[in-house]
């Protein structure tokens, strides 16, 4: 009930689902963005959930400004759920809850698109598009995911 919009990625099937405001054409617009994005970037082999989520609530952010009501909740989670994370196991295995993971997801991806590692992430997902795992393409830019996501989380 206090969803608006959600994406998945289930085999075979790739969807977007969204409730219309009628109120206001600009946030459907965003919430469309980001939905397309992280279903878009998510439908490709191997991409975790967090970079997927990520990356779609980046360019939401990006389109609407930090000062959404919808952005702003999480930058108020993201330093709770940095200090409830003790390590890297539980986003490397995907045992984070959706929404913890998606916020750890947006942190990181904003983190990189506003610092010096935003042409890799940039090249990142375009290169998403011709090589099939996800794996190797984070490997080319970032280096092992495991090693980057201690870095960026600064986290064992």
């Amino acid at each position: 009930s206090e969803w608006s919009a959600h994406w998945r990625k289930e085999a075979p099937d790739l969807y977007v689902a969204m409730v219309n405001d009628t109120s206001d054409p600009k946030l459907n617009e965003s919430t469309l963005l980001y939905q397309l994005t992280s279903a878009w970037i998510g439908s490709r082999d191997g991409v975790p959930r967090w970079f997927a989520e990520g990356a779609g609530r980046s360019a939401l952010a990006s389109e609407v400004g930090v000062n959404d009501a919808r952005v702003q909740p999480w930058l108020r989670r993201y330093p709770s759920v940095m200090s409830e994370l003790k390590n890297v196991q539980p986003i490397i295995e995907g045992k984070m809850n959706d929404e913890d993971e998606a916020i750890l997801g947006f942190g990181i991806i904003r983190q990189v698109q506003t610092g010096p590692l935003k042409n890799k992430f940039e090249t990142t997902v375009r290169q998403l598009v011709a090589t099939p795992s996800f794996e190797e393409v984070f490997k080319r830019n970032f280096g092992p995911i495991d090693l980057f996501l201690k870095q960026a989380l600064g986290k064992p």
